[in-house]
């Protein structure tokens, strides 16, 4: 039974190469003929040998005209790095020492050391920049009259070589003021990251929650108004469909016309002035003024008006030497 089964799926799977042969020679071209159905053990390997060699050329022909390009690329990368060297090399470091004509054979570092300060961040940077200052830090013991004393002083080099600070700096990348923040951030707290002077307090200028809350409200009031929603956000973006508002409208006009409504609704919320900081008497002699009827009671409340200012400014001078006397005694001594 086996051996006739083995005849039989023999028999049909001859039939299924003739029928394919067939299909092949009727609508394949000849030359793809052979490739695709009669091939030997020999031809395998010689087909594979030629699919080897004609990849290694692609990959050749690839490598020898990609270099040109990458290296032109890479040139053109490298030369604003290496002409900041060649410029601060020429210009110098001002000092009696020429220190940079010292330096002439470390250009090749000179030039590492500034790609590496460019790819950090500004935090990773100075913490590099102050383990170099941590490093050129000399401290003596200078004995004064009052004992002994620690003096601390930096002594700044370069591959070895003494060179002055503006040379540094200039290597280093560094303004003025900014190596002086980095060497004040030094002495007070190390080689450590550094920390915004308003970290844990309000912002400067932060408003409270209600006003914050009323402008944002007006805000979305004007949009619902005026603006157009989009269906949806745009592509590549998974958030809030935006509104938009006419180009006619701009964030100047609309703060305007917030102003407006304030003053349409609430005008009777101001700021104050100093011609309205009055005191009772300046108020009630400008109140009689205004409703007097009379020219000479008017003349006689408008000579009072003067003579209660003129005393005013005449206490104003006797107070304001004990007023400066008192805020010197509540400021801490220098």
């Amino acid at each position: 039974m086996d051996t006739v089964l083995s005849v039989d799926l023999g028999s049909g799977a001859d039939d299924f190469e003739e029928e394919a042969t067939q299909y092949f020679h009727e609508y394949v071209p000849l030359s793809a003929t052979p490739s695709v159905l009669s091939r030997s053990e020999n031809d395998d390997a010689d087909t594979d040998e030629v699919d080897e060699d004609d990849i290694r050329n692609r990959v050749g022909e690839y490598c020898t005209d990609r270099p040109t390009a990458t290296v032109s690329d890479q040139s053109e990368d490298t030369n604003e790095e290496m002409g900041y060297i060649e410029r601060t090399f020429e210009s110098g470091c001002g000092c009696t020492e020429k220190c940079f004509l010292k330096l002439a054979s470390f250009k090749d570092q000179a030039y590492s050391l500034i790609l590496r300060l460019r790819e950090y961040t500004k935090g990773e940077r100075d913490i590099y920049i102050l383990s170099k200052l941590e490093d050129q830090l000399i401290t003596k013991d200078v004995g004064t009259s009052g004992g002994k004393r620690e003096r601390q002083r930096f002594h700044y080099c370069f591959q070895g070589v003494e060179i002055c600070v503006s040379a540094w700096r200039s290597l280093f990348e560094l303004g003025r003021s900014e190596f002086k923040n980095l060497k004040r951030q030094f002495k007070e707290n190390g080689v450590s990251p550094g920390v915004h002077g308003l970290k844990g307090k309000n912002s400067n200028h932060g408003h409270k929650f209600c006003v914050v809350e009323g402008a944002v409200l007006f805000i979305k009031r004007y949009a619902d108004q005026f603006g157009l929603p989009l269906p949806a956000a745009p592509r590549a973006r998974d958030d809030t469909a935006p509104v938009l508002l006419p180009c006619s409208d701009s964030k100047a006009s609309i703060h305007a016309k917030y102003k407006e409504a304030w003053n349409s609704c609430v005008p009777y919320i101001q700021f104050i002035k100093p011609k309205i900081d009055l005191c009772k008497t300046c108020h009630d002699l400008r109140e009689d003024i205004a409703g007097t009827f009379t020219e000479e009671i008017k003349l006689q409340l408008t000579q009072r008006l003067m003579n209660h200012v003129e005393q005013a400014k005449q206490e104003l001078y006797h107070y304001t030497p004990f007023l400066t006397a008192s805020r010197r005694s509540l400021l801490p001594s220098t």
